[in-house]
């Protein structure tokens, strides 16, 4: 997209780029999460209420303060991920990669032929409308290809995965692989498969993503183990901070005696 860096542009100007999550597809959200100044955004188009026009206006807001979208597909499909892409995501991550089949038909779907199988149509959105045959290869560069690894599955093949051309950046996701597993989220089991996989991740010559460390300290441990994206926040911790701040006026409110209850 016009004025609006590539990922791999942002890589090579920053140590580390922090990202915020996006679940709750609205443009007006998006408008106030861009405005912050991430230097991404990721959107997910997996969980939550979401279709494809929502997601489109999404993408165009973030577009217009020149912030970058990275979005989650919602199914490991060549159709939804070249939806994502049709609509100008910068890049595209594919939710629970398990296999090296998973990780090739990821590339295939992101990538225009021979490298893949993309299919073309330029007179819309990722082409800004113009028709030209020419921004093919151009944009082959600048999509950013990411995995998410998120079940045992997953890390038990994750050296295999890491060794498919293609792939930009790898996240290990601590939330479902904690749930898989059967413990807790934030679980020492689950973290400790998180953190094994940043090194091999790094070591493979791909970008470590970290889905956030529970807050910019918890952040810091993740960047240290070699992860160079980080969603740092999310939609949601506007409404968590709405929330104390409601709480916090019905408790001075109380305090002065103006509520009793």
């Amino acid at each position: 997209m016009k004025n609006v860096p590539t990922i791999r542009e942002l890589l090579g100007r920053k140590e580390v780029l922090i990202g915020a999550g996006h679940y709750i597809p609205h443009y007006d959200y998006t408008g106030l999460i861009a405005s912050a100044g991430f230097d991404f955004i990721f959107l997910d188009a997996e969980h939550g209420s979401r279709g494809i026009e929502s997601l489109a206006a999404c993408v165009n807001a973030a577009n217009v303060y020149g912030v970058p979208v990275i979005a989650r597909a919602m199914d490991k499909t060549q159709g939804d991920i070249e939806q994502l892409l049709d609509i100008g995501a910068s890049g595209v991550m594919m939710p629970a990669v398990e296999t090296v089949e998973d990780a090739e038909l990821l590339v295939r779907s992101a990538r225009f032929g021979p490298k893949g199988d993309r299919g073309w149509n330029g007179m819309i959105r990722w082409n800004d409308y113009s028709g030209n045959p020419t921004t093919i290869r151009d944009t082959d560069t600048s999509i950013f290809v990411a995995a998410l690894i998120e079940t045992p599955l997953g890390h038990e093949n994750l050296d295999e995965i890491l060794r498919v051309e293609g792939i930009d950046a790898v996240m290990p996701g601590p939330g479902d692989l904690a749930v898989k597993m059967g413990v807790p989220v934030g679980s020492p089991e689950a973290d400790e498969l998180v953190f094994t996989a940043y090194e091999k991740i790094v070591k493979a010559g791909k970008i470590a993503w970290s889905g956030g460390g529970r807050g910019a300290k918890g952040g810091v441990p993740h960047i240290a183990a070699g992860a160079r994206m980080i969603n740092g926040a999310s939609d949601g911790y506007m409404f968590r901070w709405m929330r104390t701040e409601f709480e916090a006026y019905q408790s001075e409110l109380r305090a002065n005696g103006y509520l009793s209850a």
